[in-house]
């Protein structure tokens, strides 16, 4: 069974994705509006996690800052990781996937 979480800010944005995932039949899927207690807590949280996605623009720790201690974590480097954000320019999307994310997701979807 795999195991997916949701970092969004917005209610609206996480429960959607998380329908969606439901809808494909992915039932162990987990939302969350920061990565702040995520970050301090990488053994707890990431456990058995098969894919992370994770807004850019997050309230204290940003997708990018999370992104970098699962990177440098010799537990869970290899998760993925998809960054999302509503920014259509390039730099951001190379910016992404420079910090190591698997995917770029652009919002509004």
């Amino acid at each position: 069974m795999h195991k997916i979480i949701i970092i969004d800010d917005s209610t609206v944005v996480r429960m959607r994705i998380m329908k969606i995932l439901q809808d494909f039949g992915y039932s162990n899927v987990f939302g969350y509006n920061s990565a702040n207690t995520i970050s301090s807590f990488l053994k707890t949280y990431l456990f058995d996690v098969d894919l992370i996605i994770s807004e850019i623009n997050l309230k204290g720790i940003s997708g990018y800052e999370l992104l970098e201690k699962i990177r440098n974590s010799p537990e869970f480097y290899k998760t993925p990781v998809i960054l999302m954000n509503e920014s259509t320019d390039e730099e951001t999307i190379r910016e992404a996937m420079t910090a190591g994310a698997t995917d770029f997701l652009q919002k509004p979807f």
